[in-house]
Parts: C-alpha cells; structure tokens; sequence
C-alpha cells in the first residue's frame, strides 16, 4: 500500500500544472423577465407552488431531467425525458440490461439522424416520433392563452400529464431561436411557468410568465412558416386516442 501511495504521489508530482475547478461565466446570461430557478425568488416561487399542489408533474421530471447530446437535439432530449419520467419501457436492451430511453433510440422512426443533427425536430416529427414511441400525443398550433393555461394547470396537477413547448428564443432574449423543452411547473400567484430547458450548458431552468411564454410561442417558424406551440403528452391507451390540431 506503502508503494502504492508513493506511485501516486510521483504521477501528482509530474503534473506542471494540477486542473482546478474554476468558477467562470460560460453559459448564456438570462434576461431579467426571466427567473432563475435556483435564485432566491426562483425557490421562493418553487415551495408557494409546490404548496399549492402546482408541482405534481415536477419530480418525475426532475428524476430524469436531461442535458440534449447535441445542440440541435433539444427535441429529442425533451421527448426522451418526458417517455422516462412516464416510464415508457422502449423493449430494446441497448446498455448493458438496462431499457430506458436515449436520443439515439428515437431516431429510427419518422425522420432521420443526419437530418436532426443539422436541423434539429420540426414540431410534426416531434408529434410523430411522440406517437411512435406510444405517447398519446396532442400537438396545439393556434390555441388563446386562456386554453395554454388550463393546460399548464391541469399538467402541473397531475403526475403523468405532461407539455413540451416549442417557442422562438428569440422572444425571451435568448440567442438561438427555436427551442423545445418540458413545463415543470406552475404558480398561480405570479402566473408563471417553470420551464426545464433541456440546454443545460447554455441556460439554467427559470421561471416565466404564461403571457411571455406565449408570445414565444405564436411566432413564426421560418422553416415551415407556421406558429410554434406546444404538446400535451400522456402515455397511449390506444391509437385512436391520438390527435393532432392545426
């Protein structure tokens, strides 16, 4: 053991320079609409939800929360961290004995992998990849705010509802444009939603308002020159469950 500890001592030794843990800025700074989730007033709106019951969809999201692979696979890791919160089995052993869900496993179906590593998901192959992977899935283009909300509210009250948004970047004075990621949460209080952005390296979960949130979301699309929206996602009892609304 002796010899052991010297070997080690001598390999440290050899290093010019040992690596710190630096604390430095390298994500992206939010604006101030916007809450960071872990700031005192983002925890502060974090336990008035959660006493209220406004959190009931947060923890098994917050168990497999996700950081997208790739810049351009915020879809994919959106839809892999709702299908795990639910916990859809994928009936494909793929790590070990282990069955769960991986951006890598949602791309046999829909669209193709070359395709979403340079632009990433339009919001029907989101749908359809939903629907592939068993997801009743409902995809809402050209709903009021009035009907965004309800939906927020009835997700944020129940454990196995869930809502991905597609919003414009752009509108929350974010870099990028496009983005998909989950709602954790809401509060009624201050009406705003908990959203858990699947960037993880570039911004911080944060807390918005349903009014901003739904401004991002009723831009236009370049790519397809149709609004962005947002999904309702439960597991499928059947196929015929399945809707989607222009």
């Amino acid at each position: 053991m002796t010899n052991n500890l010297f070997k080690s001592t001598q390999v440290l030794r050899s290093f010019k320079s040992a690596p710190t843990c630096a604390v430095s800025f390298y994500k992206r700074k939010l604006s101030d609409k916007l809450i960071p989730f872990s700031s005192e007033k983002g925890r502060e709106l974090f336990r008035s939800s959660l006493k209220q019951q406004y959190m009931e969809n947060y923890f098994s999201l917050a168990e497999q929360f996700h950081t997208q692979q790739e810049p351009a696979f915020c879809g994919l890791g959106s839809l892999s961290m709702i299908l795990n919160a639910l916990q859809c089995d994928p009936n494909q052993v793929w790590k070990g004995v282990w069955r769960y869900y991986d951006e890598n496993l949602l791309m046999n179906c829909c669209v193709s992998g070359d395709q979403v590593l340079t632009k990433g998901l339009q919001m029907e192959q989101f749908w359809c990849l939903s629907v592939c992977s068993g997801l009743d899935v409902q995809l809402f283009r050209n709903s009021t705010i009035e009907q965004f909300r309800q939906h927020i509210i009835d997700s944020c009250k129940h454990q196995k509802f869930h809502i991905v948004v597609n919003f414009s970047r752009k509108a929350l004075d974010q870099t990028g444009d496009g983005h998909f990621s989950p709602i954790g949460g809401y509060n009624p209080d201050e009406d705003m939603v908990l959203l858990l952005d699947v960037a993880r390296f570039k911004y911080p979960s944060y807390w918005v308002s349903v009014e901003k949130l739904y401004e991002a979301m009723i831009l236009i699309d370049k790519q397809t020159n149709n609004k962005r929206g947002y999904f309702t996602m439960r597991p499928s009892e059947n196929a015929s469950s399945m809707f989607y609304r222009l």
